[in-house]
């Protein structure tokens, strides 16, 4: 498993900066917030390019979270 941290990234559920991580696990990709654990699948064919940094990622919250 490989995690990379966001730099300026916002997590929209707990308004923490720099918190955001994107981890890589085999073919699975996802952001979490490493401050309340909120997740964001990123296989869901997005394009990642919205996500820029400094600017508030759409993260599920603490019910939706991947297990």
């Amino acid at each position: 498993m490989k995690r990379q941290f966001i730099a300026g990234a916002t997590c929209p559920e707990c308004g923490q900066m720099d918190k955001i991580q994107r981890v890589i696990d085999g073919d699975t990709q996802w952001m979490e917030c490493v401050s309340c654990g909120a997740t964001k699948d990123l296989d869901a064919n997005q394009p990642i390019s919205h996500w820029l940094v400094g600017t508030e990622l759409g993260l599920m919250g603490k019910s939706d979270q991947r297990t």
